[in-house]
């Protein structure tokens, strides 16, 4: 509802409520209902989303896109930081593919707060964020999640990511996973439960550091596709044992 591009916003606040102390660029309400129960402040290159005091700010379940757009020209390309993300309340999320896509300026990314439980989807949830070079998830509920495709997919310079609470059961798609995370150096997989996977088309191409890595678990009796599964890797030491 904003009169400015996306593209032009470099710092998003969630705050329980707020009350500005002079005259903000912007006002609108960003509620389903329309009724100012969340309410969105734009000053300058800041956007401030403000709950009514209930103490979080609940997302949609289609969180597809919530900090991006399908158009990269007008999506959150200058977004730097993030401000109590903690209040967002995500427990009813499905979809979170595409949530931070094409957030080339995000260096950090808290997401400890994120309750994943539900969702299926989480295509692309960090893809292009190519300025981020650490991400934990170890909090993250994936038990649900069937698809994970290009979940990281041109993080170029993602140096490591804590995958290491990965519940993988339900995953059917894994293509492009890590795919072009050039600066990847550590990856921990070794866990993941590839049973009922069905695509690993270019799961690590183009991860140009990445040196090791044990694949030796993985289960591949339902994969169709494995081209370019290691294409352009740097990987030396492959264990497929």
């Amino acid at each position: 509802k904003s009169t400015v591009d996306r593209n032009t916003i470099t710092k998003i606040t969630f705050m329980d409520s707020y009350t500005p102390s002079t005259a903000a660029d912007e006002t609108w309400f960003a509620d389903v209902d329309n009724t100012g129960s969340i309410t969105c402040y734009r000053t300058g290159t800041e956007i401030i989303i403000a709950g009514d005091g209930s103490g979080k700010i609940k997302a949609n379940a289609n969180a597809s896109y919530m900090f991006s757009n399908p158009t990269r020209k007008s999506a959150f390309q200058k977004l730097s930081s993030f401000e109590g993300l903690n209040l967002l309340d995500t427990s009813q999320v499905t979809n979170m593919s595409y949530m931070f896509y094409y957030c080339l300026d995000l260096t950090n990314l808290d997401t400890s707060h994120f309750n994943t439980f539900n969702v299926t989807n989480m295509g692309s949830m960090f893809s292009a964020c190519t300025s981020l070079t650490f991400l934990s998830l170890s909090n993250f509920d994936t038990s649900h999640v069937t698809s994970m495709s290009s979940m990281f997919k041109d993080c170029v310079s993602l140096t490591g990511v804590d995958v290491s609470n990965f519940e993988t059961e339900c995953v059917i798609n894994m293509s492009n996973m890590f795919a072009a995370c050039f600066d990847l150096t550590t990856l921990d997989v070794s866990h993941f439960n590839t049973s009922n996977t069905v695509n690993m088309a270019d799961m690590f191409s183009a991860c140009g550091s990445l040196e090791y890595i044990d694949v030796s678990g993985f289960n591949t009796s339902n994969v169709i596709d494995m081209s370019g599964m290691f294409s352009s890797c740097a990987v030396s030491n492959l264990d497929l044992s």
